[in-house]
Parts: C-alpha cells; sequence; structure tokens
C-alpha cells in the first residue's frame, strides 16, 4: 500500500474513533491487506483498524509487522496477537480479544478473507446513527456472495429477503435505513453476516460478545442474541461487502477445518441456547426451524453411514420441530430401513 492511498479515515492520535473494525486473521497475509484496504477506503468515517493474528505460522509474520507499522505509522490501528495454537483460538475468541481493544463506539468485523466494496458504507451508517432520533444498537446490510470460482451466488443468502417486505411497510431514515423488530427480521430464513453487522459496544458486552465454544456459525448465534436483546435496530438495503465462500479444499477457512459433524453439533447448540435463552418468540421459532433443518442433515449423514436406527432419531426430531409432508415421508422411509436392519441383524446367516 503506497503513502497515497485514497483514505479518508480518522487519524485516532487526534480524533477519537466512532467505529472499530476487528479483523481476525491466520495465514492470510495477502488477503488480510486486501481486507484492511477495503476499510481504509471508506470515506468520511471515523474508524480504527483491530487485526487479531490467531496464531499464523514463524514464517509468515515478518509480513503481519508490515501490515502492522503500515497502520501504525498512519494512526489508523494495530495489530494484536494471540498465542499460537493448533487451529487457532477459533473466530469467536479472536473477535473476543480484538474488541477488548476497541475504542470506537461501535464495533464492526470483517473476515479476512472478505472485504467491504461500498466505501461510503461507514459513513452512511455515521449520518444513521447522528441523525436517529434514538441511536440505534444493531445496523444490518446485505452482502453478496462469490464462490471459489468467482461466480456470484444465487439468493437469497442472509437477510436480503426483507427488502421488498421492509420497503412497502416501513419509511426509511437517511434514506437506506429502515428501524425494524425482531419479529420482522425473523420473517426471513437467513441471519446477518459479521460482514455486514454494526453493533454498539454497550449491547456487544451486555449480551457477552462472541460465544467461543462456538465455531461455526458463531455469527447466527451471535445474531440472536443481539437482535433479541438490542432495543433499536436499523436494516439497510444496501450492499455493502463481498462474501468470498471458501472451497472445501481449502484448510485456510476457519469453516473449511471443521468437519460436517462438528458443524451439525455447533449448530444444535446455538439452536438450543436461541430456544432456551431468547425472550422473543418469533426468535425461539426461527432457532427452532433452523435446528429442524440440522436433524435433517444429520440424519441424512447417518443413513448414508448405514446408520438407519440412530437416523431414525434425529428424523423424527427434525418433524417433531417443524412438520412437512415431504420430511413426513422421508421420515416413514427412514423407519422401514430401520426395520429391515433390524431383522436382518436378527435372521440366522445361512451356512
Amino acid at each position: 500500500m503506497t503513502k497515497d492511498t485514497p483514505c479518508s479515515v480518522a487519524d485516532h492520535r487526534t480524533d477519537p474513533p466512532l467505529f472499530s473494525v476487528v479483523i481476525p486473521t491466520r495465514n492470510r497475509p495477502a488477503l488480510l491487506l486486501r481486507a484492511i484496504n477495503s476499510v481504509l477506503m471508506q470515506r468520511d468515517a471515523r474508524a480504527e483498524v483491530i487485526v487479531v493474528n490467531d496464531g499464523s505460522d514463524a514464517a509468515l509474520i515478518a509480513q503481519l509487522d508490515d501490515i502492522a507499522l503500515m497502520l501504525a505509522d498512519r494512526g489508523k490501528g494495530r495489530l494484536v496477537h494471540l498465542p499460537a495454537k493448533s487451529n487457532g483460538h477459533g473466530p469467536s475468541f479472536a473477535l473476543n480479544f480484538g474488541a477488548s481493544y476497541a475504542n470506537g463506539s461501535y464495533l464492526c468485523f470483517l473476515d479476512d478473507d472478505d472485504q467491504w466494496t461500498d466505501p461510503t458504507h461507514l459513513a452512511h451508517a455515521s449520518t444513521a446513527i447522528l441523525v436517529a432520533n434514538q441511536k440505534p444498537d444493531l445496523l444490518l446490510f446485505q452482502q453478496y456472495a462469490y464462490n471459489s470460482e468467482g461466480k456470484l451466488q444465487k439468493g437469497p443468502i442472509w437477510i436480503e429477503d426483507l427488502c421488498r417486505y421492509i420497503q412497502e411497510t416501513t419509511s426509511p431514515i437517511n434514506g437506506t435505513f429502515y428501524p425494524v423488530t425482531a419479529k420482522i427480521l425473523m420473517k426471513s430464513a437467513g441471519f446477518s453476516h459479521v460482514n455486514t453487522t454494526i453493533i454498539s459496544k454497550e449491547l456487544f458486552e451486555n449480551i457477552n460478545m462472541f460465544d467461543p465454544t462456538i465455531r461455526y456459525e458463531n455469527d447466527r448465534d451471535f445474531y440472536y442474541r443481539a437482535v433479541d436483546s438490542a432495543k433499536n435496530i436499523f436494516y439497510s438495503t444496501s450492499f455493502v461487502a463481498r462474501h468470498n465462500i471458501p472451497a472445501a479444499v481449502d484448510k485456510l477457512s476457519a469453516s473449511s477445518v471443521v468437519t460436517n459433524v462438528d458443524k451439525y453439533l455447533y449448530q444444535s447448540r446455538l439452536g438450543i441456547k436461541a430456544i432456551i435463552f431468547c425472550k422473543t418468540p418469533e426468535i425461539r421459532m426461527h432457532a427452532q426451524h433452523h435446528k429442524s433443518y440440522v436433524f435433517r442433515n444429520l440424519s441424512v449423514h447417518l443413513h448414508k453411514s448405514g446408520r438407519s436406527h440412530d437416523a431414525l432419531q434425529f428424523a423424527s426430531e427434525a418433524l417433531s420441530l417443524k412438520f412437512t409432508f415431504k420430511w413426513l415421508l422421508y421420515t416413514i422411509f427412514i423407519c422401514t430401513m430401520a426395520v429391515i436392519e433390524t431383522f436382518s441383524r436378527k435372521s440366522p446367516s445361512k451356512s
């Protein structure tokens, strides 16, 4: 990055930040620099960057140090290190660690292999915060997703399916922001990705930050808890980021190093947490439907592994959480397979 790169991010040696952007990273300095650049290109925004190195290889530390020197020299933020650990401490732990260094009133997050695409993203968020009669606790945006071949993934993926409903029923603030409730947000089948979430530091701390025990869909868990506790939520129809879906063989991605079964376990845990602890009925129902989806996938996985009895248990649980005739037929099929499996075990083998 050259010294004359266009940048309007505030110098925090003289001007305190409104936003702290936390970027966890591990062994991807080139991608990290691209992500940082997308933050430094933000116009008219008082923001700092906090990069959290989650145990990158020693051979890459020099590159990270160069990035740290660039941030420090320009007064744009800092690099902090976590102790080295096999597979890292995980995204939730790293995000929480970075947030502990934040000076901003609002926290933003960005994956190191993604980038913001709208240079006015933080400026618009800043204006919305300043002009609102009641300052928002949570601001939610949209992003595009591209697969490993660079092709745009068809949606909706996160909460972009709310655009039409919101525009028809709610008046905007500052052109693109709509005040919404948890009940409205739960009309979407998805959740807001961390790249497109801005949360007040006060709310972040009140909901006990990210759950470090969840290494997959930690942002869904965070979304449920944040929406459940937020008093004022702004929803924007603007697409502000690009999410690059990691290839299945990419072992540098936090989601790629987690096995499918581990993913189901993490998803199940976050669903149970939401059902037990969230106050909003619509969030509990949303989590229940998601848990049904997880149990369906787990049932299919177990059936393919030749474990029909175990598959039946999860198929039945999925059906009880969300009834559909299609899944009823599948559950009957799995039940039949389990019965056949039982009788085949009891039948004496022919000599």
